[in-house]
């Protein structure tokens, strides 16, 4: 129960640093996550370009009160405030499209949702394909109390609530 505490707290933190906890919970998010870890130099062109898209992003001709952001070098995060212009299928594209030129420019792979992010009991986040989970669990390495990064939540309040939760809790316990 500590780890989850302990990890539950930094990744609230780390969100906490960030213009979501101005934004409306019921604010839409989408989360993209890299294979890899990005190193700093890359995450921080990174974190200027998607700075720059956000404060570009348009729906229908009016501004979105946008956030975009990777954080832990990973996770490239979009949100459209709910008490702003709500974004439209054509801006939504715009931030898919916005994705695809990252991955391309770094050789990255955004797309792959196969792959899952856990944090161990160091404190470190690790991502496996979804097919590895059975036999890291028959061997140990990962439980039903394991820390996954739920990329599916959809909003804010989930985002800051629910993004990291035990494995058991979320919808991977369905599928291992």
């Amino acid at each position: 129960m500590e780890l989850i505490d302990q990890s539950s707290t930094k990744v609230k933190d780390a969100l906490n640093q960030t213009a979501l906890s101005d934004f409306s919970g019921q604010s839409r998010v989408w989360i993209y996550m890299s294979k890899s870890e990005l190193n700093p130099e890359i995450s921080s062109e990174i974190n200027e370009l998607a700075s720059q898209f956000s404060s570009n992003w348009l729906s229908h001709g009016s501004r979105v009160r946008g956030f975009a952001k990777l954080l832990f070098n990973r996770f490239l995060i979009f949100s459209a405030d709910a008490k702003s212009v709500s974004p439209s299928g054509c801006s939504i594209d715009a931030s898919v499209h916005f994705t695809k030129d990252i991955e391309k420019r770094y050789q990255l792979d955004f797309f792959d949702r196969m792959q899952l992010a856990r944090m161990d009991s160091g404190g470190k986040i690790r991502v496996s394909e979804l097919r590895e989970l059975p036999p890291l669990m028959d061997a140990g390495k990962v439980s039903g109390e394991s820390l996954i990064f739920d990329n599916t939540v959809s909003s804010v309040d989930e985002l800051l609530n629910s993004w990291l939760k035990p494995l058991r809790s979320s919808w991977v316990a369905k599928v291992v």
